[in-house]
């Protein structure tokens, strides 16, 4: 029976870890019903733990302070995480309750946050490409943004804390978790940790937020290498136990990285650049990474040709305001292909009987910046007839309203002629 928030009943074990367990939750209030995760941490995590406790010469109350202690900073880390609550990006926190237990030193700490598929567990369903790599990379790289205008290093980003949403948005969860309650474990192994740290961390070297982007770079480095890390067999050698600990200290040893065995060009250099050895040599910041990744959608697009033989269509062109894109149907269409339409051109349309307007939009519709300014050119000049009839003398007021509306005729007519728009 295990620890359950109140009020809701558990569905199934989603995971476990070596310092707890994920549960699938529900209640139903008024014929609906909700669904979330629960996190449950036992600290410590082994009985064996305060054992060893003792055995280093700590009385009971030392011990119990000393276990106390990692409680209080796990829950101060969920605090912290509390206030990047709603953003898209990372997991949200919703609540947390600690409940010590009864007649032992020991507690439950359970975080209640939304329910989401775990990364490798969707990309065994859902292959990445080189699009959804990046995308990846970018969802990331905002969660990092956030994490750092709150001081926050997140320490243990690999794909197993990284989340997927119902939408397909990719959040990175687990802050500071593992890496506190590690602590509490004095026979713990490491290994599991050691595949996507930055060198820095791995030697105690003091390290700062570019070892975040380092740990992202393996992780996209794996999705874009048939899922194997840096000097790992290649697909589809068979890997031996060895190789784990070779890949590592080829890794920390400072040996160039070769590039993932898919993508294109850009994408690799971008994903190179993010593990390099040199922490000078890497991104300076998380928003430097996704400029890069957005740069790298947009190098692809324009290196495409076009396999119409006739003149495409005029397309609005991609914003130069990397922010324009953070609108995710927008940031999709930048990594698709543009297929230019195999329209005719109007004057074609024209000799088999097409009206003009139908013509016109045989070429292209108008674009909205042009549609925008019409709308406000023509606002300004009614506002100002009416103006000239209220305030200037009889001929002139005449002559000068005769002079607008003779422009809005002007302007009307080319729209209609060139999109078919501006009609009425």
């Amino acid at each position: 029976m295990i620890n359950t928030w109140p009020g809701w009943e558990c569905v199934k074990l989603l995971g476990e870890g070596s310092f707890g367990k994920v549960y699938e939750i529900r209640k139903t209030e008024f014929g609906t019903t909700y669904k979330a995760a629960l996190k449950v941490i036992t600290i410590p995590p082994a009985p064996g733990d305060v054992k060893a406790a003792y055995a280093e010469g700590m009385d009971e109350q030392s011990v119990t302070d000393y276990f106390r202690s990692v409680v209080e900073d796990i829950v101060e880390e969920f605090a912290l995480m509390s206030q990047l609550k709603g953003t898209s990006n990372i997991v949200s926190y919703e609540d947390h309750m600690v409940t010590p237990h009864p007649g032992e030193i020991g507690w439950d700490i359970l975080i209640r946050m939304e329910l989401l598929t775990a990364l490798p567990e969707y990309a065994a369903e859902h292959p990445l490409d080189e699009a959804e790599v990046a995308r990846l990379g970018i969802h990331m790289a905002r969660a990092l943004q956030l994490c750092r205008r709150k001081g926050i290093l997140h320490r243990d980003i690999k794909p197993e804390n990284i989340f997927v949403s119902e939408n397909g948005d990719y959040k990175l969860g687990d802050f500071g978790v593992a890496r506190i309650a590690e602590k509490t474990s004095a026979q713990m192994s490491r290994k599991g940790t050691y595949s996507y740290m930055a060198p820095e961390v791995y030697k105690g070297e003091e390290y700062g937020y570019s070892a975040d982007l380092y740990s992202l770079g393996l992780v996209l480095y794996r999705y874009l290498n048939d899922n194997r890390l840096p000097f790992m067999p290649p697909y589809p050698q068979q890997i031996r136990y060895t190789d784990h600990e070779k890949a590592l200290k080829a890794r920390m040893s400072g040996e160039e990285i070769p590039a993932p065995a898919h993508g294109s060009p850009q994408l690799k250099a971008v994903i190179r650049k993010l593990c390099s050895y040199d922490r000078s040599a890497r991104f300076t910041s998380p928003e430097e990474l996704e400029q890069a990744l957005r740069a790298v959608g947009k190098t692809e697009e324009s290196a495409k040709p076009d396999p119409s033989a006739e003149p495409a269509p005029s397309v609005a062109p991609a914003p130069s305001d990397l922010s324009a894109l953070d609108d995710e149907d927008e940031f999709d269409k930048t990594l698709s292909a543009f297929e230019p339409s195999k329209g005719k051109g109007a004057s074609a349309e024209e000799k088999t009987g097409m009206k003009a307007e139908e013509a016109a939009r045989a070429v292209g519709k108008e674009p909205l910046i042009v549609k925008i300014l019409c709308g406000i050119i023509i606002a300004v000049l009614v506002f100002t007839s009416i103006m000239v009839l209220l305030i200037a003398p009889f001929p002139l007021s005449v002559f000068s309203v005769a002079i607008y509306a003779g422009l809005i005729v002007l302007i009307q007519k080319i729209r209609r002629k060139r999109w078919g728009s501006g009609k009425g």
